[in-house]
C-alpha cells in the first residue's frame, strides 16, 4: 500500500482528504437528495494547490536528467495520464463524491480528447489528493517518491497514448499535403541581432503582423540600423541603450515605435526591456549566444516574465534560428482542429508538428517544423 492508497482510506478521518474527494458536482447531488444546500468545501482550489506540488515534484525528478523538462513532465501530469493511468490504478471513482445521477458525468477511465471536460473531475481529484496528502504530512520528499512510482504506472499506458499522437500526426501530415504548398516553404527573414528578435516576438503577440508589426520593425530599423534589420554586430546592450536613450520604455514606445500596445497590463516596450535585461544578466548578448545557451535555462528565464507564455517562448527561439519549434498561436490551433477534429494542448502542438514533419520529410526533405509553422500561419491569417 503506497501513501496515496493509505490516505484514500482516511476519507472519513481527514478533513483534507474528505475535501479532496468532493467534486463540485456533489453540491447538486447533495441538495437533491437532502433538500438542503451542501455547506462543505469542494476540491477545486485544493486541486490547484496539489497541481503545483505535482509540477514541483516532477521538476525535482527530471531536472538535468532530460533534454526538455517542460515537454517531459507533461507526459506525467496531463489530465489524460492522471485519469487513464493513476486514477484507474486506485479505482478512484469509487472514492469520489460527485453527482452520480448526472448521466453526462462518466463513471469510467476511458478518457478521450473530445470528452476531456467530462473527465476533468477525476484528474481534479488526483491533484487534490496530492494537495491533501501534503497538508496532512508536510512531507514533500514522500510525495516525490510517490510521483516517481507513478512514472512506472504511466509507462504502461504510454504505448496507447503515443499511438494516438502518431495517428494524429498522420492526419496533420495528410491535411498539410492537401491544403498547403509544401514546395514553397515560408522562411521568416532572419534578423541580424537579438534586439529586433525580441521586438518582433513581443509586439507580434495579440497583434496584426502585417498592419502593426512590420511597420513598427521598419521604424526601429530606420532609426537605429540604417534601415537594414539584417545587419549583424549589434549587441543586446545596444538595444537596451536605444530604449534608455529614448527616455525609457514609454517614450521609446511613443516616439520611436509609435505603438502603445500592452501585454498583461504592461506596455510592450517595458516587457521587451525586461527580457533584454534578464538575458544580459544571464550572459546573453547575441543571437548566437541565445541559440547556443542551455535551452531549459532560457525557457525558464523567459517564462518567469509576466506575459511570456508558450507562444512567445517558442517564437523567440524560432527567430534566433531554432527550426525545431512551432509557435502555438491561434492559427496553429485552428489548423490542428481542422486536421484532427479537436484542439490539443500547446505541448501536443509541438509533438504533432514534429511528427507530421517527420512524415512529410520523405517527400519534402528540406521541410522543417518552423517552416511548416510559417506555411500554416500564411494560410490561416488570410482566412
Amino acid at each position: 500500500m503506497d501513501s496515496f492508497e493509505y490516505w484514500l482510506n482516511k476519507k472519513e478521518e481527514s478533513r483534507w482528504v474528505k475535501r479532496a474527494l468532493t467534486s463540485k458536482s456533489y453540491k447538486n447531488y447533495y441538495t437533491n437528495k437532502n433538500g438542503v444546500s451542501y455547506n462543505g468545501k469542494t476540491n477545486d482550489e485544493l486541486a490547484t494547490y496539489g497541481d503545483a506540488i505535482i509540477k514541483l515534484g516532477y521538476c525535482e525528478l527530471l531536472l538535468d536528467k532530460v533534454d526538455n523538462i517542460t515537454t517531459k513532465k507533461v507526459e506525467y501530469e496531463s489530465d489524460e495520464v492522471l485519469v487513464k493511468s493513476v486514477a484507474s490504478h486506485y479505482n478512484l471513482i469509487g472514492y469520489i463524491d460527485f453527482d452520480k445521477d448526472n448521466l453526462n458525468i462518466p463513471k469510467d477511465y476511458k478518457y478521450t480528447k473530445e470528452k476531456a471536460d467530462s473527465y476533468k473531475y477525476i484528474a481534479t481529484a488526483v491533484e487534490a489528493m496530492i494537495g491533501a496528502i501534503y497538508k496532512e504530512t508536510k512531507d514533500l520528499n514522500g510525495i516525490i517518491i510517490l510521483l516517481d512510482s507513478w512514472r512506472k504506472l504511466i509507462s504502461n499506458s504510454c504505448e496507447d497514448f503515443e499511438y494516438e499522437v502518431e495517428s494524429n500526426a498522420e492526419k496533420l501530415a495528410r491535411y498539410c499535403l492537401n491544403n498547403l504548398d509544401l514546395n514553397t516553404p515560408h522562411y521568416a527573414e532572419p534578423y541580424g541581432s537579438l534586439g529586433p528578435c525580441i521586438l518582433d516576438c513581443i509586439y507580434s503577440l495579440q497583434a496584426r503582423y502585417f498592419a502593426v508589426v512590420i511597420p513598427l520593425m521598419e521604424r526601429y530599423g530606420k532609426r537605429y540600423m540604417n534601415g537594414d534589420l539584417r545587419l549583424a554586430g549589434y549587441k543586446l546592450s545596444d538595444f537596451v541603450s536605444h530604449i534608455e536613450d529614448a527616455g525609457g520604455p514609454i517614450p521609446f514606445a511613443n516616439d520611436v515605435l509609435n505603438n502603445r500596445q500592452v501585454l498583461s497590463g504592461r506596455i510592450k516596450s517595458e516587457v521587451c526591456l525586461e527580457v533584454a535585461n534578464k538575458l544580459i544578466k544571464a550572459g546573453i548578448q547575441t543571437k548566437e549566444d541565445f541559440y547556443n545557451a542551455d535551452k531549459n535555462r532560457m525557457e525558464h528565464l523567459l517564462r518567469s516574465i509576466r506575459g511570456i507564455g508558450d507562444a512567445a517562448t517558442n517564437y523567440l527561439f524560432m527567430l534566433t534560428g531554432d527550426s525545431t519549434r512551432v509557435k502555438p498561436d491561434v492559427h496553429i490551433h485552428h489548423c490542428i482542429q481542422d486536421a484532427i477534429g479537436y484542439d490539443v494542448s500547446n505541448e501536443e502542438c509541438q509533438k504533432l508538428f514534429s511528427g507530421a514533419v517527420d512524415i512529410l520529410k520523405e517527400q519534402y526533405p528540406k521541410l522543417t517544423i518552423s517552416a511548416l509553422d510559417g506555411l500554416v500561419w500564411s494560410r490561416y491569417r488570410a482566412k
